[in-house]
């Protein structure tokens, strides 16, 4: 069989099954009208800018696909080094209808958006789109492909092995829980935001991803050989359970330092995985736990109904008693800043919400820890009962249902009963921290102003806030026009914007009543944030 790990970088390379199956399967795989419109939204907020003009394309690509590849690019506004997937719009010898390549690079920003609360979740920051192409600009994992880890540690401890799946089976659960199965799960489609131990694991590559609700079926053939589920082999058909298959094989790979299914050739490892026959006998599974031979062999199950779900290896003991981030101190000073937030006005509290979904995760990894340990049922949101549940497992105690209760209604969140990952991270923001980084004051301001003509009109800051999911009326967005518009000129420039966080404006609504010493005390991150992020809370 040769050298193992040269087997495997000879079979990751070797590409997917089936490529020409992608078109007729991805096209008609339509997410729910509501995704795809918010997805339509999401796309369509930078027409009126270009991908030149905001980012400095890199020479070389960092990575390519069947039609498309991602390149190292620079933030004009503030340097910051990101990367970009740029797709071909469409493609005479293979796609003369180009219609369907958008609706994949569309169900593509769908699925990332509706994610974009895991902490495993590669963040999408912009997205253009012109006559030939389309182009998403996406957070820098500098870490490189967690394939390249393996290569080069051979294999890791079972505590490490434990820690990686434990983000990427976390991620999956969540995933499915939304009706999206990723489909490609393998080592290189699993990022790390640095190099060290510390990396966090960032899920890639979302371009052969469906959309798939309980009792539906996927019928064509997608994947790479090594980590492909037998049933994507055969006629019947598959779901999400494909994706647990596939993170079996990648925790077999961590714990020995090979795979599973091995072979020669595509065939040989095709066929072996149809048997789903493998062993854990060798000398290097002597010192693995039975906790977690047994997961594997709950994964690795050629019946895909037999097979365990993500949701249910979270609740096994290899996974429950990882290492995890609820063993870490909480905080104080989350409920301080989502009470400054609830009286913030309602065009700084979109500013804020607008900056939120503009940084990278390494500038709010912390709050994303927080967040997700916070959202017990994993939704994607913080309700009230989240929020009480956190005091009371800090020692802290909760407020009276009514006090929380008009804290979240008062800081008017989209849904005053609970709050998305961007509005916890604008509420976390520094007001005066802020002030003094004219660049991201800048930035901000740049994504109001679509026609770059250095001004935001009613009609822009309109449609800011209905992309953002705020619905607010033509009298209300006339008087958040009129609290910073000093000279009545019938729109605001950037001085006047600045005016919202360094004081010189009206910046607060009437205060509401006094908060209890629970609130003054709420939750303190767990692991602080750097110092000159914005996104401080210390």
């Amino acid at each position: 069989m040769g050298n193992l790990w040269s087997q495997l970088a000879e079979c990751t390379s070797a590409g997917k099954l089936n490529e020409t199956y992608w078109k007729y399967d991805l096209a008609s795989n339509k997410p729910p009208d509501v995704v795809l419109k918010a997805a339509e939204q999401f796309l369509k907020a930078r027409k009126k800018r270009t991908f030149e003009e905001d980012y400095e394309e890199h020479a070389g690509a960092i990575g390519r696909g069947g039609f498309a590849k991602t390149v190292l690019c620079t933030h004009k506004a503030t340097g910051a080094k990101r990367a970009c997937k740029i797709v071909r719009r469409w493609d005479e010898r293979r796609e003369p209808d180009h219609r369907d390549r958008r609706k994949l690079v569309l169900r593509e920003i769908a699925m990332l958006t509706q994610l974009e609360a895991h902490p495993a979740i590669v963040h999408l920051l912009d997205a253009y789109e012109t006559d030939e192409h389309f182009y998403l600009v996406l957070e820098l994992c500098s870490g490189g492909e967690l394939f390249e880890a393996i290569t080069k540690q051979k294999h890791f401890s079972e505590r490490e092995a434990a820690l990686k799946m434990h983000s990427i089976v976390d991620f999956l659960a969540y995933s499915h829980s939304k009706g999206i199965v990723h489909r490609d799960m393998k080592p290189e489609n699993i990022l790390l935001t640095e190099k060290g131990e510390s990396a966090a694991l960032k899920i890639i590559d979302f371009g052969t991803s469906a959309f798939c609700l309980p009792g539906q079926k996927l019928y064509h053939k997608v994947g790479t050989p090594y980590y492909v589920a037998p049933e994507v082999l055969g006629t019947g058909g598959h779901d999400c359970m494909v994706d647990v298959w596939a993170a079996g094989v990648i925790m077999y790979i961590l714990l020995c330092g090979y795979a599973p299914f091995g072979g020669n050739s595509d065939q040989t490892i095709l066929a072996k995985v149809r048997k789903g026959q493998f062993s854990m006998a060798g000398h290097e599974w002597t010192s693995i736990s039975s906790e977690a031979k047994q997961c594997l062999k709950r994964m690795l199950v050629v019946d895909p109904t037999k097979r365990i779900t993500a949701a249910e290896l979270m609740e096994s003991p290899w996974f429950r008693h990882a290492d995890r981030l609820s063993n870490q101190a909480l905080g104080n000073q989350v409920m301080s800043r989502l009470r400054e937030f609830s009286v913030m006005s309602d065009l700084k509290r979109l500013a804020l919400v607008v900056l939120a979904r503009t940084f990278n995760d390494n500038d709010v990894r912390r709050l994303k820890e927080v967040f997700w340990e916070m959202d017990k049922d994993k939704e994607g949101t913080v309700d009230i009962e989240e929020l009480r549940s956190a005091l009371q497992q800090v020692g802290i105690p909760p407020p009276t249902p009514k006090e929380l209760h008009n804290l979240f209604k008062s800081s008017a969140f989209r849904d005053q009963d609970r709050m998305d990952f961007v509005e916890f991270v604008a509420s976390m923001l520094d007001s005066a921290q802020v002030a003094r980084h004219v660049d991201i004051m800048q930035k901000t301001f740049a994504h109001f102003d679509t026609d770059n003509d250095g001004f935001i009109t009613q009609e822009e800051l309109s449609s800011m806030a209905k992309e953002k999911g705020f619905e607010y009326g033509a009298s209300a967005v006339s008087s958040m026009m009129l609290e910073v518009d000093l000279n009545s000129d019938g729109r605001i420039d950037f001085q006047e914007f600045q005016s919202l966080f360094s004081g010189q404006g009206p910046a607060s609504k009437s205060s509401i009543s006094s908060p209890s010493s629970s609130l003054k005390q709420f939750v303190t991150i767990r692991t602080s944030l750097p110092r000159q992020s914005t996104a401080s809370v210390e």
